[in-house]
Formats: C-alpha cells, structure tokens, sequence
C-alpha cells in the first residue's frame, strides 16, 4: 500500500508544485468562501494519478504484481484524502495568516473548511467508482454533470430545512459521509476484481 501511494505521489508531482501554489492565494485573494475550491482541487488528484495510470497501462502492469484489488482501490481513496487534507491545511494556514494580518476571525473559515472536506469525500466517494468503471476520459464527462448537479442542488436546497439540518448537526452529515464512502470503497473493489 506504501508503496502504491509512493507511486502516485510521484506521478503527480509536478501538478502538486502548482497546485501548493495555488491553494493559499485562492486561500488569501478569495477568501473563505473558495475553502470548496481549494478542497476539492486536492482531492481532484484522485482523478489525475487514474488519468496517468490509464495512459501508461499501469493496470495491466499492476495485474503481474503483488498487489490486491483491495489494495489498488484503497491507495485511490487514500490519495485522495491525503491531498485533500494537504490542500485543507493550506488553505487554513493561509487564511490564519490572513486573519492575523487583517485581525479578523478565523472560525467561518474553519467550519467552512471542515464541510469542504465532507463534501471532498463525497467527491472522492462517487467519482472514484465511476473512473475505475469507465475510465478516466468517460468519468470526467460524468463527474462534470456530476458537479453540475450537486451545484443546482446547493443553490436550490441553500435555505432548506434540510441543509440546516446537516449544518447544525455536524455528526450527521460525517456518518452520512462515512456511509457513502463505505459504499463507495466496497462498489470500486468490486468494479477493480472484475
């Protein structure tokens, strides 16, 4: 597993240098509102290490190694987390940075970002099934509708009860989080044995 992650760390490094860039200008020009952004954009790299593996053939090269389905889906997931937890720090040291410069509050920020990265799971979680089925080149079509939707549902759902819901009841929305994610894992392993 180690060494799965090692391997798609590498494979992504040069998008990482722009992207370690990127997140804290986002962080300091738009501030907290582009935390969604900035989240989103690590845990996008799920997608980028499946674009080159797709492109090199990894997967018939990983079907000779000792490696699991299990643990070829796990290191995705993982790749995913991790970035999205690198790109969620980022952004908060720059906006602290920011909060101190301005002397202003940090705590939107903070809450912003921890339903950011809520959301990023859910990103992770239902893209991820559909890269491994289709592939990466079908899958973006599928995760810009995707995206499309889950905008129109957050601009229609902004003042539902609902939505307040799962804002005052953190432990909600995280179990839903998990549960999906759970889903998510088990559907892509099965998608990676066949």
């Amino acid at each position: 597993m180690k060494a799965l992650l090692i391997k798609d760390f590498l494979v992504v490094t040069r998008q990482m240098k722009l992207v370690l860039l990127i997140i804290p200008l986002i962080a300091i020009t738009g501030g907290s509102f582009m935390a969604p952004v900035a989240v989103i954009m690590g845990a996008a790299f799920t997608m980028t290490a499946m674009g080159f593996d797709e492109q090199t053939k990894w997967d018939e090269l990983a079907v000779m190694m000792p490696y699991t389905p299990n643990a070829l889906v796990l290191s995705k997931y993982l790749l995913g987390y991790i970035w999205m937890l690198i790109a969620a720090v980022l952004f908060i040291l720059a906006q602290a940075v920011t909060s101190v410069v301005t002397k202003s509050s940090i705590s939107d920020s903070l809450w912003l970002v921890f339903y950011s990265i809520l959301a990023g799971s859910l990103f992770i979680s239902v893209s991820t099934p559909v890269f491994f089925r289709y592939g990466t080149q079908k899958g973006r079509l599928i995760y810009f509708c995707f995206i499309a939707v889950a905008v129109s549902l957050g601009t229609l759902l902004k003042n539902s009860s609902a939505l307040e819901l799962l804002c005052s009841a953190p432990l909600i929305f995280i179990v839903i989080t998990l549960i999906i994610s759970i889903i998510s894992l088990s559907i892509s392993v099965r998608i990676k044995k066949v």
